[in-house]
């Protein structure tokens, strides 16, 4: 491995940690985190949408993340 690419490579896994914990944590422990939503969140239409909702495509959405930055794009 390149000298100039591994402190790349650990920023990218750090960054990939937190956004897969947080995102395996949001779905796994919701009430946990269901505080971290902003208020306007929570008032954007539909209303039909709840909070649990909202916190899970929240924390599909990191999920992605994580794993698109342990990929080696």
């Amino acid at each position: 491995m390149n000298s100039k690419k591994i402190p790349v490579f650990f920023l990218r896994f750090g960054l990939a940690f937190v956004f897969l914990y947080a995102g395996i944590s949001g779905f796994l422990n919701p009430t946990d985190w269901i505080g971290f939503l902003p208020p306007f969140v929570k008032d954007m239409p539909p209303a039909s949408l709840s909070d649990q909702n909202i916190l899970a495509v929240f924390s599909g959405t990191e999920i992605l993340v994580g794993v698109l930055l342990l990929l080696p794009l």
